[in-house]
């Protein structure tokens, strides 16, 4: 009768809860629902933000499975996650929001992975280290000798049309900070060209 207000409590001592419509929800410390695993929020408090439950009902997982067992299905998440600085994949059991199962996607297609490594650049950024100087150099001086290469701004300056062909499958910021920018980043077939074609003698 509540599809939207099935709650699973989320991870630490605090009874918080994040209900199946999407919306936060906290039950009193001392509720005697405070420690259930899954609660239905018959009543709330109507705050946007996160409300609090008035009234509430202890739900198992085999009788939300029975109760809507089409609303119930594995979604695949590959994404750039802000907080870890870093690509996140996973595969889940979703009912609405809410996770019922969580596991660690560890073949998710290296396109995939690819595209949300690109929004962390977009994030991120790219530094003017040695490396990206010389590159961004060699770059320059290929397109001045008339070789087909990609431009720089289109390398550098990562953007909603960048290719993802270009950027491997990195994961992970170095350090937590910026993504370093060199040989690994971009299709070696592109690096080889630019770095041995334009480093020939000329004449």
């Amino acid at each position: 009768a509540y599809p939207d207000r099935i709650g699973l409590r989320r991870p630490g001592e605090a009874p918080r809860f994040l209900l199946s419509g999407g919306k936060g929800a906290v039950i009193d410390a001392g509720d005697p629902l405070a420690s259930a695993r899954l609660i239905v929020a018959t009543d709330l408090d109507g705050d946007p933000r996160e409300a609090r439950v008035r009234q509430a009902a202890a739900i198992s997982e085999s009788a939300l499975r029975g109760l809507f067992p089409d609303q119930i299905a594995w979604v695949d998440i590959c994404e750039w996650s802000r907080r870890e600085r870093r690509v996140v994949a996973r595969r889940q059991e979703r009912f609405g929001a809410i996770a019922l199962d969580d596991r660690s996607w560890t073949d998710a297609p290296a396109q995939a992975v690819a595209r949300a490594m690109l929004e962390g650049v977009r994030e991120l950024g790219l530094p003017q280290q040695e490396a990206a100087r010389l590159f961004r150099a060699r770059v320059a001086l290929a397109r001045a000798g008339g070789l087909a290469r990609p431009d720089e701004a289109e390398i550098l300056g990562i953007n909603a049309n960048t290719p993802v062909q270009y950027v491997t499958a990195i994961n992970r910021a170095p350090g937590g900070e910026a993504i370093e920018l060199g040989r690994g980043c971009w299709p070696m077939t592109s690096v080889e060209f630019v770095f041995t074609d334009a480093d020939k003698p000329r004449g």
